[in-house]
C-alpha cells in the first residue's frame, strides 16, 4: 500500500493480535530516549508507541475496555506498512504512518491539547466527507470521551441517526481512516448502551451486533449487565423479550468467506443452524462444529470462528434464557440468593424447553423461592389481554399439573364468563 486509497472488505474487522506490535513498541522504547511529540514524524511515531506500551502494561488484560483497546491497536497491522522497517520507509509513508498512529492514539485517549467538539460542531463534522487530519483526530478524541461517559447523551443523539443510514450500516468497504472512525462510533454507542433509550438499543441490535463483536467490544458482558442491572424479575422478562425480538430482526450479513467475497444474512445462517441441531440449540459443541465446518480450510478462519461463536452464544443463550446463569454477584446474602433463584426461575419460564428445570427446582424438599412468590412475580409480567400470553400461561399451568407441582384440578389463570376475559386465579396463587 502506498496511499490512503487502499480499501478492503470489512476493513475494520482487524484479524491480527496486538501482542507482537506491543512487543516491537517495547523494543523501540528501550532503544530510544523519551521523545516529545511534534518534533519529527518518525519521533512522533516512537513517542506514541511508547505511550501505548505504558498504557497496556498498567491495565488488567481481562478488562473489557482494555481488550477492546487492544483490538483497535491491531488496526496498525492492517495498513500493509512494515513498522519494523520504520527507518527504511520513505518520507511520504512515514507521514501516512504518523497520521495513522496519531488517529489510533486519539481513539485510545492518548492525545493532549485537543479540544472535544461541542455537540453542535460534532453534528456538523459527522455530515462532512473528507476531513483533514486535525479534524479526524479531534473527532476520534471526542468519540473516546463519549465512550468513557463524558456528557454522552447529546452526542449519542447525533451518532445514532448517522448510524441508522442504510449506506452506513450496510457498507462493506472502508478506507482505513474511515474504518477507524466507524469503529470509534460503535465503541461510543455500545459503551453507552445502558443509558440510551430502547429505540437506539433496538437499532444497535438490529444493525451492529456482529460488528460490535468483531470490533472487540464486550457485547456479551453488555447484554448480561442490562439483564442483571436491577435484578427485578419483571425487568428480566421485559429485557429477555426485548433482546430476542431485536435480534430476530437483525439484518447484518455475515462473511462466510474470510476473503470477504461471500456473505449470508445472519437470520438465514441461524435458521440453517437451528434446522440442523434441533433441540441442541444452546449446546456449545454443535455450535462450534457448525461454524468450524463453514470456515474449514479458509485463511484467517480462527478469528472469524471466534466472532461468529460469540454471536451464536449470545443469540442461543438469550433464546434459552440461560445467558446470565454464570453471572457473578458480589454479595451472596440470603436476600441476594433469593433474588438470583427467582430470576433464574423466570428465565427458565420464558422458554418451554427449560421448564423441566422448574420441575426439578420444586422437587426439592425446601425450595427457597416458594411457588406462590414465583407465580406472583409472573403475574406482573404477563398481559392477559394478549392471546400469546394466555396460551403461554395455559400451557405452563398444564405443565405444573403434569409435574405434580400444583393439584390436578388447579389453574393459574381462569376465564371470567361475566367479563369475557382471562384473569389470574389470585385466590389460588396467594394460597400456595
Amino acid at each position: 500500500m502506498t496511499s490512503d486509497n487502499y480499501q478492503a472488505p470489512y476493513q475494520f474487522y482487524w484479524r491480527h493480535k496486538s501482542d507482537d506490535l506491543l512487543a516491537m513498541f517495547g523494543t523501540w522504547k528501550a532503544q530510544y530516549p523519551l521523545m516529545a511529540l511534534h518534533k519529527s514524524a518518525r519521533e512522533d511515531i516512537v513517542a506514541y508507541a511508547s505511550m501505548f506500551v505504558d498504557s497496556f502494561q498498567t491495565e488488567y488484560e481481562t478488562d473489557g475496555r482494555v481488550v477492546a483497546d487492544r483490538v483497535l491497536l491491531a488496526a496498525l497491522h492492517e495498513d500493509s506498512v512494515d513498522l519494523s522497517a520504520l527507518g527504511a520507509l520513505d518520507d511520504d509513508m512515514v507521514a501516512i504512518t504518523r497520521d495513522r498512529i496519531e488517529l489510533i492514539a486519539a481513539c485510545l485517549g492518548h492525545v493532549s491539547g485537543v479540544d472535544v467538539y461541542a455537540p453542535e460542531e460534532f453534528s456538523s463534522v459527522l455530515q462532512r466527507g473528507d476531513l483533514p487530519q486535525a479534524d479526524m483526530v479531534r473527532l476520534c478524541h471526542t468519540l473516546r470521551m463519549v465512550a468513557m461517559g463524558q456528557d454522552s447523551d447529546e452526542y449519542i443523539d447525533y451518532i445514532m441517526p448517522f448510524l441508522s443510514i442504510q449506506g452506513v450500516y450496510s457498507q462493506r468497504n472502508f478506507l482505513w481512516k474511515d474504518a477507524v472512525i466507524h469503529r470509534a462510533m460503535l465503541d461510543a454507542v455500545w459503551s453507552s448502551f445502558l443509558r440510551i433509550d430502547d429505540e437506539d438499543k433496538y437499532l444497535l441490535l438490529q444493525y451492529y451486533l456482529y460488528r460490535g463483536i468483531v470490533s472487540g467490544l464486550p457485547i456479551t458482558s453488555i447484554v448480561r449487565t442490562q439483564l442483571t442491572r436491577s435484578m427485578d424479575p419483571i425487568d428480566l422478562v421485559y429485557w429477555y423479550d426485548f433482546f430476542i425480538a431485536s435480534i430476530d430482526k437483525n439484518v447484518e450479513e455475515i462473511p462466510v468467506k474470510t476473503d470477504g467475497n461471500e456473505y449470508t444474512p445472519f437470520h438465514t445462517l441461524f435458521s440453517d443452524f437451528v434446522g440442523k441441531v434441533g433441540d441442541n440449540l444452546a449446546d456449545g459443541l454443535p455450535q462450534q462444529q457448525y461454524i468450524r465446518d463453514m470456515y474449514n480450510g479458509q485463511k484467517g478462519r480462527d478469528t472469524h470462528i471466534s466472532w461468529l461463536q460469540e454471536l451464536f452464544f449470545v443469540t442461543t443463550r438469550l433464546k434459552r434464557g440461560t445467558i446470565i446463569e454464570q453471572a457473578a454477584y458480589e454479595d451472596p446474602t440470603p436476600a441476594t440468593k433469593l433474588r438470583q433463584e427467582l430470576v433464574q426461575l423466570i428465565s427458565w419460564q420464558l422458554d418451554q424447553e427449560q421448564w423441566p428445570h422448574i420441575a426439578s427446582y420444586y422437587a426439592q424438599s425446601h425450595p427457597q423461592v416458594s411457588l406462590g412468590v414465583f407465580l406472583s412475580e409472573l403475574r406482573v409480567g404477563y398481559d392477559l389481554t394478549k392471546e400469546d400470553a394466555i396460551h403461554a400461561l395455559s400451557s405452563f399451568s398444564q405443565f405444573l399439573r403434569n409435574s405434580n407441582i400444583i393439584p390436578a384440578d388447579a389453574e393459574i389463570i381462569l376465564y371470567n364468563e361475566q367479563t369475557g376475559v382471562f384473569a389470574w386465579n389470585t385466590e389460588f396463587v396467594y394460597s400456595i
